[in-house]
């Protein structure tokens, strides 16, 4: 799945470099299909890119919690029971799509 998702990214991406080439601008019909294409594309990478993000807080919070300091460990605690579930909701969201 996330091979897909890096792709799917990718290809927004190039898109997105598309939109601002001279050539695809002076072509109204051309523009038209690349920009519908390109919003097509934005829920799923701003989805992939919030899914991404919230992996790394979630490895950041696992890191703090070998931290020797008890308050240091409770606030990883804490982040990971809220971010847990995010990143549930997000897969969900990313497998619908």
């Amino acid at each position: 799945m996330l091979d897909k998702l890096e792709a799917i990214q990718d290809r927004f991406y190039y898109l997105e470099e598309k939109l601002s080439d001279p050539d695809v601008l002076s072509d109204m019909k051309q523009f038209a299909k690349i920009n519908k294409e390109y919003k097509d594309l934005t829920e799923i990478v701003q989805t992939f890119q919030n899914y991404k993000l919230t992996l790394a807080n979630i490895q950041n919070a696992k890191e703090m919690l070998k931290d020797a300091d008890p308050e240091m460990k409770e606030m990883a605690e804490v982040e990971l029971e809220t971010l847990k579930p995010k990143l549930e909701e997000l897969e969900e969201k990313l497998t619908i799509c």
